[in-house]
């Protein structure tokens, strides 16, 4: 329905009243009225009551239902004439009447006192004194001044929707520069709903394409709640909404649940009409009540989605679309964020896919919520020494991050979220693989600082969690829980309140593995350690295991010349001592120090001490000494 707007008396006579009114001043001032000037004034009056009643006042068409009665539809006519004509001053004091009320209208309206008074108790229970289209200054007194709603007078003096409502409560969401795409998925063809996601990732674009050409107005919550009577602001506000034909999107910051009269009252208007939209906007849905319980997740962008999106704002904001198809898989970032790393773009130099590129990866934060810090993965997988069959599995992991929405898509995979188990003794290359994951796929790598996620406060490590996927949602990355087993140790038989809570929180992250967007990975050096429930919906759970005597032997020969030992030194060393990939690097390190301290080449006695180091660490240094010292002995031999 298109916005109401001030017409000429000849087609509008909702909003003149002036020939009823010039009439009545007419009558009024005939010192003796005949029966012919009665006559005259009432033909006059149902000629305007007819005209009246077929053309309805659009904006009392927008407003129902409830329906307005013959009568409330004149009364708010002689209202509005009122409140808009520049003659209404001049017709108040020749009616001897101080101000324009609901008894003055049953004078103009009425054949009898009786019927007035019938007429007046209705209008005061009616829907146009109820829904605060018209206002009595004193509640239920007739007599005291009536006037038009400050908002329905404001829209039929500015018919377009304006940016915001008379009282500053509600704003109107500006469309964007860039063309709005539909979004991904189709958002609820219902009159309530709610979106879900975090800022940022494009729930407001969400809206203003479900409304389409409708405006879009959101209720600022803080300055609702600063009116005396936010009660009867609210029904104000539906007016405006109602006059607009718009959808209403509610805020965060105030929690509808615990507002019952506030939900009634909604839930009431939504019902009234089939075209209001009220929408919710939600960082924790279940909140939610119930008639908003229909829920739409912007989230990550599908590959496919997410090079739309890039080719859009490419095209709008750079001149080009093509160059960021490669960064739609690599960089599915939020809406919010691609446009951040378009403008970044400006500010660099170089060709336009590697100032793309480069803004992107400076777009990823340094730590996630204070509990994760970000690794720079520099190894790729093909450098990383590992068993074939250890290889297979980590391509096979990286295949399913890769193709996780096709899998959903074709019902192969229940869940978006992909989590993978690393187990092994120490040392075994378990931090390294993952490194070569997020190489290989291009992601940020975040290791979580279990420390400060793990709370011995009742529901503290559920909170720390939440902050840490949620801020995960909004940068693709992997998330790399060390350690794991500390935070999701096996569920233990529910003795007490303390055990009940740790179970809820091994839960709750379940729930948020299964979820979320980031590549999970668990390490642990002991998988029995683990949930049984959590390792059943791992994606995948690689062992590492210790390297047999070819491995260890290609792990020495990648030190071969920094240490400076021939080859036949490096094999007795893989042959006679089983060492993981970490204890091997560390020899040579701890060698190659010695070897600086004396300034020369390392000698077999430095290889000697770094191996009695490394076993002491183990708590095996009684054992291995007699084998360390055969292998000295025998390669001073040699």
């Amino acid at each position: 329905m298109n916005p109401i707007s001030i017409e000429s008396p000849d087609t509008a006579p909702y909003l003149d009243a002036s020939p009823l009114f010039e009439a009545a001043v007419t009558l009024f001032r005939c010192e003796d009225p005949t029966e012919a000037d009665f006559a005259r004034w009432h033909a006059q009056r149902e000629h305007w009551r007819e005209r009246l009643l077929a053309a309805p006042a659009p904006c009392l068409q927008r407003l129902a239902p409830p329906a307005f009665s013959p009568l409330e539809q004149a009364v708010f006519a002689l209202c509005a004439s009122v409140g808009l004509h520049g003659l209404a001053a001049h017709w108040l004091e020749a009616l001897a009447a101080p101000h324009f009320s609901l008894t003055l209208a049953m004078r103009l309206l009425s054949n009898s006192q009786q019927e007035a008074d019938a007429a007046t108790g209705e209008l005061l229970t009616g829907a146009l004194i109820r829904r605060r289209v018209l206002q009595l200054a004193e509640t239920g007194n007739p007599a005291s001044p009536l006037r038009l709603s400050p908002q329905l007078r404001l829209a039929l003096l500015h018919p377009a929707p304006p940016p915001h409502d008379f009282n500053r409560v509600l704003h109107r969401l500006q469309r964007p520069a860039h063309p709005l795409l539909p979004p991904e998925t189709a958002t609820p063809d219902l009159a309530g709903w709610q979106v879900v996601g975090l800022p940022g990732s494009g729930r407001r674009s969400a809206v203003l394409a479900a409304a389409g050409e409708r405006p879009v107005y959101q209720l600022d919550a803080v300055r609702l709640w600063q009116f005396d009577d936010p009660y009867d602001l609210l029904a104000d506000l539906l007016t405006f909404v109602d006059l607009h034909d718009a959808y209403l999107l509610w805020p965060d910051e105030d929690q509808l649940v615990g507002q019952p009269i506030f939900c009634a009252h909604l839930q009431q208007w939504l019902q009234g009409n089939p075209r209001r939209r009220l929408v919710r906007l939600s960082s924790q849905p279940a909140l939610a009540p119930a008639f908003l319980a229909a829920e739409y997740t912007p989230g990550l962008a599908s590959p496919a989605h997410a090079a739309a999106l890039w080719r859009n704002f490419g095209s709008h904001y750079l001149g080009s679309a093509g160059v960021t198809e490669g960064l739609a898989s690599r960089y599915p970032l939020q809406p919010a964020d691609m446009l951040t790393v378009i403008h970044a773009t400006k500010t660099l130099s170089g060709p336009l896919d590697q100032r793309l590129q480069l803004a992107c990866q400076q777009r990823e934060p340094a730590q996630l919520a204070g509990l994760a810090r970000r690794i720079l993965p520099k190894v790729p997988l093909d450098q990383v020494e590992l068993e074939a069959a250890e290889t297979t599995a980590l391509q096979e992991l990286m295949g399913r991050y890769r193709h996780r929405d096709l899998l959903q898509a074709e019902g192969l995979s229940r869940q978006r979220g992909v989590a993978a188990l690393f187990w092994g003794r120490p040392g075994t290359g378990k931090t390294m693989a993952a490194e070569a994951i997020a190489c290989e796929l291009g992601l940020p790598l975040y290791q979580v600082n279990l420390a400060g996620v793990s709370s011995k406060w009742i529901g503290e490590t559920e909170k720390h969690l939440e902050r840490l996927f949620d801020e995960a949602e909004r940068y693709p990355c992997v998330l790399f829980f060390d350690e794991a087993d500390a935070v999701f140790g096996r569920r233990s038989e529910v003795k007490d309140s303390h055990d009940r809570h740790a179970n809820l929180g091994v839960s709750y992250l379940l729930q948020r593995v299964e979820a979320s967007n980031a590549l999970v990975i668990l390490a642990s050096n002991f998988k029995q350690n683990l949930d049984e429930a959590f390792l059943r919906r791992l994606s995948l759970s690689i062992e590492f295991n210790l390297p047999d005597v070819n491995r260890r032997q290609r792990l020495w020969q990648r030190w071969q010349t920094r240490l400076g030992l021939d080859a036949a030194t490096l094999e007795g060393l893989a042959e006679q001592f089983e060492l993981s990939p970490a204890q091997i690097a560390n020899v040579a390190l701890s060698t190659r120090l010695a070897s600086l301290r004396h300034d020369g080449s390392p000698r077999r006695e430095d290889i000697a001490h770094a191996l009695g180091r490394e076993y002491e660490k183990a708590d095996q240094r009684f054992y291995a000494q007699a084998r360390i010292q055969r292998w000295l002995e025998g390669s001073s031999e040699r």
